[in-house]
């Protein structure tokens, strides 16, 4: 997951840095960090996506379909069809 990718998972999600660190048990600066960078293994990313989305995207996940689920979300949280 890029940098890039990362920020747009957190603004569909309306999270802060802040927030999302807090749910990792981390550090503001390694939320930045990967804000700037980015993450290389899946299975990292797939705790991040799953703190940030409260789901577990599942072993199979496509970063960007991901975040188009969440951008299609309705106000009760769910996906809509």
């Amino acid at each position: 997951m890029t940098g890039d990718q990362f920020k747009r998972l957190l603004a569909e999600c309306n999270l802060t840095a802040g927030q999302m660190a807090k749910r990792l048990s981390t550090n503001h600066a390694r939320v930045f960090y990967v804000m700037k960078y980015g993450l290389d293994s899946r299975s990292v990313i797939r705790d991040w996506i799953q703190a940030a989305t409260g789901s577990d995207p599942g072993l199979m996940f496509n970063v960007e379909q991901i975040i188009t689920q969440v951008a299609e979300r309705d106000e009760s949280g769910f996906i809509s069809k």
